[in-house]
């Protein structure tokens, strides 16, 4: 009900916790409700992306319908939970039928299959010649499409019509119409994305509806909820630039020290790769990505003089900066050089240390 999974507060601990169950499920080796796609073992493009895994015992299935009440608690609370789910994904929850592009982000190989044999199709269609490499592809295509996305064979799978002549080895004999290969392979797609899911795929949104009200799905598109959820993973410094306040209480006397320090903090974090970027946000916040919020603040940040600040010396280069993720904020020591505040930022955010969720 609403009290049970009322949501105190959107910061510290909160976003911590669901940042370090997402990464968990991530993982796909506790509980195994996500799975890698078939892009991770190709080592393809999107090869981070995590499908919903295929139930087949009723704990399945629970894990599911969990999974969606994590998802609904998320959502409420306007929080990132970085999944890294797969466009086709949040098509079916915002009731939408999954597209042929989007296979490219869980099965590239797939993918491409079903590209040249359908232009191999629409070759044969236009030279009325019935080429052996052609014939040859989408053959491979069929083979293909009888397995599942663990690449077992599966009786659910869709079966190609009777009459276009497969051999009882499986071989291609007479060369399907555009029409009829178009409409196969969406069939296809549909299965690959959807069908294959679909129990636990009903079981999540069962769960999603018991936290978040159903009907809001409404009111994203799948692009606008995959980005809700997944957050952004590329760390734009401008805006976390923009919407980062500059506490001005610092010891009498340090205040050039203390300005200083913050033009060498913003000269060290646009230097920074991707990697060092996300890990200073979840040094920060606790999450490693941000909201999808445009150019609006997606959560202020905060940067401090250390309690501790004295004048730039040996000491305080050894110092590392400290983090109090309920307010978003970091707590700088007053370092002696540029160089020393690297140092020491990465060393912090590197190892998590100086961290404080309360």
């Amino acid at each position: 009900g609403d009290t049970e999974w009322r949501v105190e507060g959107d910061s510290g601990p909160f976003v911590a916790k669901l940042a370090h169950i997402a990464e968990e499920l991530r993982e796909c080796k506790v509980t195994h409700t996500l799975r890698p796609c078939t892009n991770e073992a190709t080592g393809t493009t999107h090869k981070d992306i995590r499908e919903l895994s295929i139930p087949h015992t009723p704990a399945d299935i629970n894990r599911c319908h969990f999974l969606g009440r994590l998802l609904g608690l998320a959502l409420r609370a306007g929080q990132v939970f970085p999944l890294d789910l797969p466009p086709s994904f949040f098509r079916l929850l915002v009731g939408q039928a999954p597209q042929r592009r989007d296979l490219a982000f869980v099965d590239s190989a797939m993918c491409a299959r079903l590209t040249a044999a359908s232009a191999a199709v629409q070759e044969q269609a236009k030279l009325s010649e019935d080429a052996p490499s052609r014939r040859a592809c989408v053959e491979a295509v069929l083979a293909f499409s009888s397995r599942n996305s663990s690449g077992a064979l599966d009786s659910a799978a869709p079966s190609a019509p009777a009459h276009w002549g497969l051999n009882e080895d499986g071989e291609l004999l007479v060369m399907p119409g555009v029409a009829e290969w178009e409409e196969y392979v969406q069939r296809v797609v549909d299965y690959r994305l959807r069908g294959e899911i679909m129990q636990g795929m009903s079981a999540l949104v069962q769960g999603l509806g018991e936290v978040f009200p159903l009907p809001a799905l409404a009111l994203y598109t799948a692009e606008e909820l995959g980005t809700a959820v997944n957050g952004v993973a590329v760390v734009d410094v401008a805006l976390l630039r923009k919407h980062t306040s500059v506490n001005p209480q610092v010891t009498p006397g340090l205040e050039a020290q203390w300005a200083q320090t913050v033009d060498d903090y913003w000269a060290v974090v646009e230097s920074l790769p991707q990697s060092d970027l996300r890990a200073l946000v979840q040094f920060i916040s606790g999450c490693c990505r941000l909201p999808a919020t445009g150019d609006r603040p997606p959560f202020p940040f905060e940067l401090r003089a250390s309690a501790r600040a004295t004048r730039p010396s040996p000491d305080s280069d050894g110092r590392l900066p400290h983090a109090a993720t309920c307010f978003r904020a970091l707590d700088l020591p007053l370092y002696s050089c540029r160089e020393a505040l690297k140092s020491r930022l990465l060393a912090a955010v590197r190892a998590k240390a100086g961290i404080t969720e309360a």
